[in-house]
């Protein structure tokens, strides 16, 4: 035994009384959990249950057995459930076994609903609980009723009482994720509100919250923050064919796959859009999304916005001006307005066949809080299918198709408090049905096509500050008609196209390096957006 551990060791060969004693007393260990230690170093063998779990590992860890406790940690790991999980995790904190209590804590954000309604989770102290509530990766099935129902709970089992206490833990609730007839009808009218004027003020600031719809994506702080994991939305735009002919047809939803995966499971639903498109454009507005595009008999302009907190569709007012497909949007820097801007005028008749006289210069700005549009300075000349970013108060406009059919190398960017659009430096190709993305002050141009119309096989970086471009030979496939997003600050996602659909290009900025990524479900050629949002899985 001496032999095998470096207590019995200390024990039988070092200068203490254990040494001489006939019989030696081990406190903080049961019968059981000595019993099976001592068993295991002669056998070699352990057999660890829910039964002696709890005996078996404080033997072990006074011991100092080592490969008795990894026994015990993987078996707990493996046997998380919703009736043991804190039992689990008051052994892990006492004997600070980190990987138990991290796998214990995704366990409980992922099963919260069922955890949250056993016995034991009463038992929990007021840290643990404030650190579930406030989580952002906490799932429930239902909304965010099921989070402020659980936290009712724990303080009606555990008799709190103060006022302050019971704010603060309700303060972790994200009201306004919660419905806002549930809030009328259920929580305002709990006699368990009553008396709490900071625990009222919450719930009637989610109340104003839904009230006030055109502003609900600018809230700052905890109380509308989505839950979930950050996911890509890719956003298919129908297929064009290289005839001029666009052939419209819509597949009515939006793909979502979950970052940094990049994996589509059977968790992860798609969007369905409630209306008919042929042609849109999308941006992100802090938690929401929305569309712009032209309905498919050609006849009408929509606006739709997307909730992905309680996964609701709204429609918002529609440009007003004749219907147009290609147009390309961009936000604000403080994403206040949006600005929609070029594209190719539709005719009911024309089945989507466009001459290039037809391609307009219109700059329509979308303000989001007031649900209005109104006119901007018309673009210097009618684009489409150009890359468009925003950087240091700009929206620049790159390349695209020019109502004379050439493909344009111009740079444009338009100043939006001074109502103005100015010159900048042309790019190094001319180059259309590109991506624009700004990393710091730098614009990077990827893919496309080139005035021949073959697939660029560059990427043109813009310095902001320098008014000068520069190329890199760095091709990225055929990605024609595709779109991108910025992860991570440094990394430019790039998905859809006429390459292989489920491939999905990654450039490093940092490191000048293009990866490929494959993903399981196909990304539609022609993508209008790829976009980073929140999305419960």
């Amino acid at each position: 035994m001496a032999a095998s551990t470096p207590y019995f060791d200390a024990m039988f060969n070092g200068n203490f009384d254990e040494k001489k004693a006939q019989t030696v007393e081990i406190k903080d260990v049961s019968f059981i959990g000595l019993k099976n230690v001592v068993q295991s170093i002669y056998s070699n063998q352990i057999d660890i249950n829910a039964e002696n779990i709890a005996d078996i590992l404080p033997a072990a860890h006074l011991m100092q057995t080592t490969d008795i406790v990894q026994d015990c940690k993987k078996w707990m790991t493996k046997h998380i459930s919703k009736d043991n999980c804190f039992d689990f995790l008051r052994l892990a904190e006492r004997y600070n076994i980190e990987s138990v209590e991290t796998a214990i804590t995704e366990f409980v954000l992922k099963n919260f609903e069922a955890v949250s309604q056993t016995e034991s989770f009463t038992g929990i102290s007021q840290g643990a609980l404030c650190r579930y509530l406030s989580a952002d990766v906490l799932k429930t099935s239902m909304n965010e009723y099921a989070v402020y129902q659980a936290a009712k709970y724990w303080i009606l089992k555990n008799n709190i009482n103060d006022i302050t206490l019971i704010s603060n833990i309700m303060s972790n609730v994200r009201f306004a994720l919660v419905p806002a007839m549930t809030l009328s009808d259920q929580i305002l009218m709990d006699d368990f509100i009553e008396g709490n004027k900071p625990f009222r003020k919450m719930v009637s600031e989610a109340m104003k919250y839904h009230a006030d719809v055109f502003s609900q994506p600018f809230y700052q702080g905890n109380m509308n923050k989505p839950r979930g994991k950050k996911g890509l939305l890719v956003i298919p735009n129908g297929k064009q064919e290289h005839d001029n002919t666009y052939v419209a047809y819509s597949n009515g939803h939006i793909n979502f796959l979950p970052f940094p995966t990049l994996q589509s499971t059977k968790k992860s639903k798609s969007l369905n859009i409630p209306i008919v498109y042929d042609s849109m454009s999308a941006v992100q507005v802090n938690n929401f999304l929305f569309l712009f595009g032209c309905t498919s008999d050609g006849f009408h302009n929509f606006t739709m916005r997307y909730d992905g907190s309680n996964d609701t569709w709204i429609k918002l007012e529609p440009v007003p001006q004749d219907a147009t497909v290609g147009s390309k949007v961009a936000c604000t820097e403080d994403r206040s307005q949006i600005l929609l801007m070029g594209g190719m005028c539709v005719h009911a008749d024309s089945k989507f066949t466009l001459p290039s006289n037809e391609i307009v210069e219109y700059t329509n700005i979308y303000d989001v809080k007031k649900n209005a549009w109104s006119s901007g300075i018309d673009l210097p000349q009618g684009l489409v299918h150009m890359g468009v970013a925003t950087v240091n108060g700009l929206v620049f406009v790159t390349g695209g198709h020019c109502a004379s059919g050439q493909t344009s190398d111009k740079t444009f960017a338009y100043d939006v408090k001074a109502n103005l659009w100015l010159t900048k430096a042309k790019m190094n190709e001319k180059r259309c049905y590109h991506t624009l993305d700004a990393i710091g002050e730098k614009l990077y141009a990827v893919g496309g096509r080139d005035a021949r119309g073959s697939d660029s096989s560059s990427i043109d970086i813009y310095d902001v500050l320098s008014n000068q471009w520069t190329q890199i030979p760095l091709p990225v496939g055929e990605r024609f008609v595709a779109a991108s997003s910025v992860v991570d600050g440094h990394r430019i996602f790039i998905g859809g196209g006429i390459e292989n659909g489920k491939k999905i290009r990654i450039y490093d900025v940092d490191k000048n390096k293009i990866t490929a990524v494959d993903v399981s479900s196909c990304i539609a050629r022609n993508v209008s957006a790829f976009l980073t949002l929140p999305k419960l899985l």
